[in-house]
């Protein structure tokens, strides 16, 4: 196992999270987690009535491009769906019994973000069985993902939201 490279990666996305929210505002805080937590980033927000949501956050970067007709393109990569490690969902689902919302942040290219709220899904996570490619443990792993799908995502390009939450893609 390479643990720089998972060490590397988390470095990685705690940067683009902070850049992302520079640009978005999406969070009035937003902290790191240590190295052992299930999640990668916690987050807050207060409206203007002063009620706070919090967050847990899991983030990922991908080598992946959605497409104008709405699909992920990446290698071996061509659905409407991106994948979450299986035990990772059901963390992030367990956190709403203390009070966070669990929120998959997924970097892609061309500055695309995707965010999906896993405890308000419309569309049931697709369970796959996948051979997975990993760096970080140099070699290939059999492991189950949950497929989530696009609608249920909240997509920005370029920190501008182009699909909300709910929204039929439509080709932006």
């Amino acid at each position: 196992m390479d643990k720089t490279y998972f060490e590397t990666k988390e470095n990685e996305n705690w940067k683009l999270l902070c850049e992302f929210n520079e640009h978005t505002n999406l969070f009035d805080k937003i902290g790191r987690m240590h190295e052992y937590y299930h999640s990668d980033a916690t987050g807050q927000t207060t409206n203007k009535l002063g009620e706070t949501r919090k967050f847990n956050i899991e983030l990922k970067t991908r080598n992946v491009t959605l497409t104008k007709s709405g699909n992920f393109m990446g290698d071996k990569f061509n659905e409407n769906t991106l994948f979450i490690e299986s035990h990772k969902i059901a963390d992030l689902l367990l956190d709403q019994v203390i009070g966070y919302e669990g929120l998959y942040v997924n970097f892609l290219n061309n500055n695309v973000v995707v965010i999906y709220n896993v405890g308000k899904l419309s569309v049931r996570p697709k369970l796959e069985k996948k051979r997975i490619p990993s760096r970080g443990y140099q070699g290939f792993e059999m492991a189950f993902r949950e497929g989530l799908h696009i609608k249920d995502a909240a997509i920005y390009k370029d920190y501008k939201l182009v699909k909300s939450v709910g929204e039929e893609w439509t080709k932006n």
